[in-house]
């Protein structure tokens, strides 16, 4: 966490934490990026990292964190949030996509020997 409190003072990124009963149960990382020219985007908020603690998730802490993220994007500049969720990630994809996220970019990997 300490990388992320580190760039909460960063002019283009953001880094948002969901509390409950005086716990941490979440955080979301995002950062703006004018041009992503490997992702042909401009005008982006990158969302790097989200997480919600397994006793936390179904009760919207995800969804207040993506509104923040939303939210300090638009003030930020952006027109879009992109993010990368992993192939083998079912329950993040059916919950990026229940938000209104959808896919526009299949990644590829070769792993070389």
């Amino acid at each position: 966490m300490r990388f992320y409190g580190d760039r909460s003072e960063a002019d283009q990124a953001a880094v948002f934490v969901a509390h409950y009963d005086k716990r941490m149960v979440g955080f979301a990382y995002m950062e703006y990026e004018p041009v992503l020219y490997a992702e042909l985007a401009t005008n982006v908020a990158w969302l790097h990292d989200i997480y919600v603690d397994l006793d936390a998730r179904g009760k919207g802490t995800g969804r207040a964190l993506l509104a923040a993220v939303s939210e300090a994007a638009k003030g930020l500049g952006a027109n879009k949030v992109l993010l990368s969720v992993a192939n083998g990630n079912v329950a993040g994809q059916r919950f990026f996509q229940q938000s209104g996220y959808r896919t526009t970019m299949l990644e590829m990997m070769l792993e070389l020997e």
